[in-house]
């Protein structure tokens, strides 16, 4: 049975549940051990049957082993890209399921000698971007992103190497990618939402009002929620756009966290459209809350140990004061509050061929 075949039928019966699924796992188990004793070269299929068995609810380690004998008896006669898709592959178990960091720094390892050795798969690209992005190692995400969609021309690999670029105050080469691949009406709906959101915030914090006015106006007029835009981030939106009124009717909405850094932007906007008695009125309900929260007799049964409830109680205390220094900070001593954006690039699995995700 061809392996594309078998990856077809994994995918098609992801959804099943676990005890329905296991059949199939099972059946497709055996048959990759098989092929994999016929032919211990074979890195697809010892590729397949680690993911398989990590689906099948085996531990990690063991998709691990699996793939380290693969390594082993293959190391000699490995190619270029028969290593690429093993590394690819093994990383995705270091970085992704592993939980220590020297597995991490094993998976980087392996992912920084593929990329060495050409490797032709856009995952591997696309991987060593994402760990360098984390590690801030923003510039060279920014060239392994556009290798991978140099690969693979998909707007998820554009959208990433744009994020690296505006997160390492590259702002013009940041939006000038953002523009390459917008497209309205949307053509997919994460991807696409996450773009034209991210290209309004930063023609807004650019100063360029009104291409950014025109995305907001476009975003305001569809479910947004829909592209995973929620409604914090028009909040944000929109205090960046001097549009204090709609973001306080959003952040209003929402009810927020009570934290300094939502309250700061929210307190702001109340403050430039005149509603001081209204944040007034917000900072007295939090205190109440607050304080409510810290003078409570204690169920000791819903904390571990005495010391936990101590850590809560102290951090309660801290939270009000810092709530309490944001408040004074605007309506007393006219801070001016600047937006600072959070960068994140786009997620998703680079296990090569792998059976959950069909791309």
């Amino acid at each position: 049975m061809e392996l594309k075949k078998i990856i077809e039928d994994l995918y098609s019966v992801r959804n099943l549940e676990f005890d329905e699924s296991a059949v199939y796992y099972e059946k497709y188990r055996d048959i990759l051990k098989e092929k994999i004793s016929q032919n211990s070269s074979n890195v697809e299929a010892y590729c397949l049957l680690a993911m398989l068995i990590c689906e099948y609810r085996e531990s990690t380690n063991k998709s691990i082993e699996i793939l380290e004998e693969c390594y082993i008896k293959n190391k000699k006669s490995l190619s270029d890209n028969s290593f690429s898709l093993w590394a690819t592959c093994m990383a995705y178990f270091l970085i992704e399921e592993g939980c220590e960091e020297e597995s991490e720094n094993r998976g980087y390892d392996l992912l920084s000698q593929a990329v060495s050795r050409n490797s032709n798969y856009e995952q591997t690209y696309y991987a060593f971007g994402r760990i360098n992005f984390e590690r801030k190692n923003y510039e060279k995400a920014c060239k392994l992103f556009h290798r991978a969609f140099e690969l693979s021309p998909r707007k998820e690999y554009k959208y990433c190497e744009a994020v690296s670029h505006l997160i390492n105050d590259n702002q013009r080469e940041g939006i000038s990618l953002l523009k390459s691949i917008y497209t309205y009406p949307f053509e997919d709906i994460l991807i696409d939402g996450k773009i034209i959101f991210s290209l309004g915030r930063e023609l807004a914090l650019m100063g360029k009002l009104e291409e950014a006015r025109k995305i907001a106006h476009i975003l305001l007029n569809i479910d947004y929620e829909e592209f995973e835009i929620w409604d914090d981030d028009m909040a944000d939106f929109m205090f960046i756009l001097g549009d204090y009124e709609r973001c306080v009717e959003l952040y209003d909405k929402i009810k927020m966290f009570e934290e300094p850094v939502w309250l700061n932007i929210y307190f702001y906007s109340l403050k430039q459209i005149n509603k001081i008695s209204k944040a007034k009125k917000k900072l007295v309900e939090i205190i109440e809350n607050i304080e409510e929260e810290i003078n409570e007799e204690p169920n000791f049964d819903d904390w571990e140990n005495y010391e936990d409830y101590e850590e809560y109680i102290t951090s309660e205390k801290n939270r009000l004061e810092e709530i309490k220094k944001c408040y004074y900070r605007i309506m007393n001593d006219n801070e001016e509050v600047k937006y600072k954006p959070d960068y994140y690039i786009y997620y998703e699995c680079y296990y090569i061929n792998c059976p959950r995700h069909l791309i």
